[in-house]
C-alpha cells in the first residue's frame, strides 16, 4: 500500500493519502465560476465544430449541387472558383518574386506553379491538349520539310515533381486533403482540453474532500496500468497502419506505371510500324500509316475517357461518337461498327491495328515488308494487358475486413488518448486552458488519425490537386511520338539523295584537305 501511495504521488503531485491536496484559496479562483463555463464551453462548442465542419461543408455542396440548374449561378460559381484558385496560387506566386528566397525553394515553387496550371487547363477549364487538337490526313501525309505541315502539340511532364524543400512540403497541409485532416484532429485536441479544464474545476470546488470521484479517475488514468496498456497497445495500430498506407502507396505508384507502360507499348508499335513500310512515298502506304495513328489515339482515348472530364461527361453514346469525329479518331463509317461494343471498344480498336498490320503485310496487300509483324503483334497483345493492369489496379483496394479492423483500432486507440490525456497531462493550479493537453492530444491524433487519413487521398489518385496525374499530358505526349514514328520514312529519298551528294563531293573535299595537310597524305 505504501509503494502504490507513493505511485499515486509521483504520478499526481496534488493528489496525497487518498485525499486532494487542497489549492490555496484565492479570490480570483472563486470569482471565476461563470468565466469557467464559458471556457469549458467554449472550447467544447468549438471543437464540435470543427468536427461537424466536414458534414456541414458536404451538406453545402449538396445545397450547390441543386442551384447549379441556373445558368446565372453556375456563371457566378465559376468566377468564385477562378478567383478561389488564385488566391492557392498567389501566395507562390509572391515567393517567386521576393529574392530573399533560396534558389532551390523558388525553382520548386516555379515547377509547383507550372504543373498546377497546365492540370488546371485540362481539368478544371476544358482546355485538355487532347482534345483540343483536330487530325487530318491531308496534314498527316505531307512531308516531314513541308512548312505547312502541323504536328501534335507539345505536352508539359505527367506527374508533379517531387519537393523537397520544407516551404512545399509544409504547404501541403494547407491543402483541402490534409488541411481537413489537420481541423478534425484540433477539434478533438479542443475538446480533449475542455476536458482537461473541466476537470481542474472539480478539483477546485472539491477542495479537501476525501475520496472524490475525480481522484478516482486520476489514479485510474495516470497509474502504471493504464501506461502499460498504452505502450503494449501502441505497436498494434501502427503495425497495422504502415501495411494499411503501403499498400496504398504501392497501389498509386501502379496507376504511373501501368500508365507509362501503355505509353511505352503504343510507342514500340508505332515505331515497327512506321520502320516496316515497303513504300513510304505511296499514296497507299501513307494513308495505311495514317490509319494505324487514328487507331493508336483512339485507344488511347477509349482508355482514359473516364479520367479526361471532356471525355468523361459524353458518357458511351452518341456524343462520345461525335466528339471523336470532331478530333478525327473516328470515321462516320466506323462508328456503327465500334459504338455497339460498349465497354470493350478499346479492345475493338485493338484489334483493328492488329488486323490492319497483317492484312497489308507480305500474304496481304503488301504494304508492309512484313518483318516485324510478329513482334508488333507481341506489343499489341502486351499494351492490352497494361491498359487492363490500369483499370483492374482501380478495383484492387484492401480487402474490407482489413480495412474495417483498421478504422477500429485506430479510432480505439485515439479515442483512449482524447480520454485520458485530460487526466495525464493535466497542469495543476491552472484553471484555465490545459495548453499541454490541447497539443499533446492534437499531436498524437495527428500521427494515427492523420496517417490513417493518407490511405483514402491515395485511393483516388487522379481526384486531387496533389499528388495527381495529368492524363491529359501523358496521352499528348504519346501521341506526339508516335506522330514522329509512323511518319519516319516519308522523307527517305531526301535523305539518300543528300546522302549521295555527300558522298560524290567527298573524295575532292579530301583531296583538298590532303594538299592543305601533310599529316592525312601520310
Amino acid at each position: 500500500k505504501l509503494i502504490l501511495a507513493q505511485d499515486r504521488r509521483k504520478a499526481c503531485p496534488f493528489v496525497q493519502e487518498g485525499h486532494l491536496k487542497p489549492l490555496p484559496p484565492s479570490s480570483a479562483i472563486a470569482g471565476m465560476e461563470s468565466t469557467e463555463i464559458v471556457l469549458v464551453l467554449a472550447q467544447f462548442l468549438m471543437g464540435l465544430g470543427l468536427l461537424l465542419r466536414t458534414a456541414i461543408l458536404s451538406f453545402i455542396q449538396g445545397l450547390k449541387e441543386k442551384a447549379k440548374k441556373n445558368q446565372d449561378i453556375l456563371g457566378l460559381e465559376e468566377q468564385a472558383g477562378a478567383k478561389v484558385a488564385e488566391v492557392r496560387v498567389s501566395w507562390k506566386v509572391r515567393l517567386m518574386q521576393n529574392s530573399w528566397m533560396g534558389s532551390n525553394v523558388l525553382a520548386e515553387v516555379k515547377r509547383h506553379v507550372e504543373w498546377q496550371q497546365a492540370r488546371k487547363q485540362a481539368f478544371k477549364e476544358s482546355r485538355s491538349i487532347f482534345c483540343n487538337h483536330v487530325r487530318t490526313e491531308v496534314n498527316f501525309v505531307k512531308n516531314n520539310a513541308d512548312v505547312s505541315l502541323i504536328r501534335p502539340p507539345g505536352s508539359p511532364m505527367e506527374i508533379e515533381p517531387p519537393y523537397y524543400t520544407r516551404v512545399m512540403l509544409y504547404s501541403l497541409f494547407f491543402t483541402k486533403q490534409l488541411g481537413e485532416v489537420v481541423l478534425v484532429c484540433l477539434g478533438w485536441a479542443l475538446v480533449s482540453g475542455g476536458l482537461g479544464t473541466l476537470v481542474c474545476i472539480c478539483i477546485t470546488e472539491a477542495g479537501s474532500t476525501p475520496k472524490s470521484w475525480v481522484e478516482s479517475l486520476i489514479s485510474v488514468t495516470t497509474g502504471s496500468h493504464l501506461n502499460d496498456l498504452l505502450s503494449d497497445f501502441r505497436w498494434f495500430p501502427t503495425f497495422l497502419l504502415v501495411g494499411h498506407l503501403g499498400f496504398y502507396v504501392q497501389r498509386w505508384r501502379n496507376f504511373m506505371f501501368a500508365g507509362w507502360r501503355v505509353e511505352g507499348r503504343i510507342k514500340d508499335i508505332a515505331l515497327l510500324v512506321g520502320a516496316d513500310v515497303r513504300d513510304p512515298s505511296c499514296s497507299n502506304s501513307r494513308a495505311l500509316m495514317f490509319k494505324i495513328y487514328r487507331y493508336l489515339v483512339l485507344a488511347m482515348a477509349l482508355q482514359y475517357r473516364v479520367v479526361l472530364p471532356e471525355l468523361s461527361m459524353l458518357g458511351t453514346g452518341s456524343e462520345l461518337a461525335q466528339c471523336l469525329q470532331k478530333l478525327g479518331l473516328l470515321t462516320a463509317q466506323e462508328t456503327p461498327q465500334l459504338m455497339p461494343c460498349g465497354s470493350r471498344m478499346r479492345d475493338t480498336v485493338l484489334g483493328w491495328i492488329a488486323y490492319e498490320v497483317n492484312s497489308n503485310g507480305p500474304g496481304g496487300a503488301q504494304l508492309l515488308r512484313g518483318q516485324n509483324t510478329l513482334v508488333v503483334n507481341e506489343k499489341i497483345t502486351d499494351v492490352r494487358a497494361q491498359m487492363m493492369f490500369f483499370h483492374g489496379n482501380n478495383f484492387y483496394p484492401q480487402p474490407n475486413f482489413y480495412a474495417a479492423f483498421v478504422k477500429v483500432v485506430v479510432d480505439t486507440y485515439c479515442g483512449i488518448i482524447i480520454v485520458t490525456y485530460p487526466f495525464k497531462m493535466l497542469t495543476p493550479h491552472h484553471v484555465g486552458l490545459q495548453p499541454v493537453t490541447i497539443v499533446s492530444v492534437f499531436l498524437m491524433v495527428l500521427c494515427f488519425m492523420g496517417f490513417e487519413s493518407l490511405a483514402s487521398i491515395l485511393s483516388k489518385p487522379f481526384a486531387h490537386r496533389h499528388d495527381t496525374f495529368n492524363i491529359d499530358a501523358l496521352i499528348a505526349g504519346t501521341e506526339e511520338t508516335a506522330f514522329a514514328y509512323l511518319r519516319v520514312g516519308f522523307d527517305e529519298e531526301a535523305r539518300r539523295s543528300r546522302a549521295s551528294s555527300e558522298q560524290a563531293e567527298l573524295p575532292e573535299v579530301r583531296q583538298a584537305d590532303t594538299a592543305r595537310d601533310p599529316f592525312l597524305l601520310k
